[in-house]
């Protein structure tokens, strides 16, 4: 059997292995949180960006709607109506060019 100084040394040796890794825990606790509030950030940041975005292209699509209608009201005042005549290309006239 056992003396009774090994069974100490044995618990001695136990319970500092038991707080080793009870430090150890704590520290990988403490470092999962923090990665946690560092995503938590940037998913804060990326959806803040993802509006702004949005945004912008709600703005870009409102002008690109102005300037077709623009563009359609221009066609309109040149003739036609904004309406593409079909017709034989090899008929017309360039001035400049030979016929």
């Amino acid at each position: 059997m056992k003396s009774i100084r090994e069974l100490k040394l044995q618990l001695e040796n136990q319970k500092k292995e038991a707080d080793q890794l009870i430090k150890d825990d704590e520290k990988i606790r403490a470092e999962i949180s923090a990665q946690q509030a560092a995503q938590a950030q940037l998913l804060a940041q990326t959806r803040g960006e993802e509006v702004e975005f949005q945004k912008q292209i709600a703005g870009k699509k409102s002008q690109i709607n102005q300037l077709q209608a623009a563009q359609i009201a221009a066609n309109r005042q040149i003739g036609g109506g904004g309406k593409v005549v079909a017709g034989d290309p090899g008929k017309g006239q360039l001035s400049g060019l030979p016929k």
